[in-house]
């Protein structure tokens, strides 16, 4: 009985170190990558920006999102900078997002396996004033659904707002 005992140790240890190993091996984290059907938008018109979360982990997550790809901008936070180099200003909607007022909107929990994605859509210009003409870079940032402290950064994205 007792090497069982003993062996049944030794097999616990090894499963431990392995699952550590194993983590420490997972350099990747997920990354968020956003798009524009296009680049360059007459003034009025609404910019509109994909936003896509790869899993390029070897660990599943969930994370929360809007049902038909919309208000994405409630599970995002977005930062634009004007073509002054300032941060552009919110609109009343999106200082409505940015201070958590109560909106009814209907979410569901997305279940992202290792190697797949999850995609959705911010209506920038319903966030953000982006009235004045000149080139406009967005970036997204939420946090990181394996280590919540931590945010996750998209890449930026140039686009530019003509009479």
């Amino acid at each position: 009985m007792l090497k069982h005992y003993r062996a049944g140790i030794y097999v616990g240890v090894m499963l431990v170190a392995g699952t550590f190993l194993a983590a420490g091996q997972q350099s990747q984290r997920p990354t968020i990558l956003i798009s524009s059907s296009k680049s360059d938008f007459k003034e009025g018109d609404p910019v509109k920006i994909h936003v896509i979360l790869f899993n390029q982990t070897s660990e599943p997550f969930s994370v929360f999102k809007s049902v038909g790809e919309a208000h994405a901008e409630l599970y995002y936070v977005l930062r634009v900078t004007a073509p002054n180099g300032k941060e552009a200003p919110l609109t009343p909607y999106g200082k409505a997002v940015q201070q958590r007022e109560v909106m009814a909107i209907s979410r569901i929990r997305e279940f992202v396996k290792p190697g797949d994605s999850v995609g959705d859509n911010i209506d920038v210009s319903r966030m953000v004033d982006m009235s004045k003409t000149g080139t406009y870079r967005i970036q997204v940032r939420r946090p990181n659904p394996l280590s919540p402290k931590s945010d996750l950064e998209s890449n930026t994205l140039t686009i530019t707002v003509d009479n």
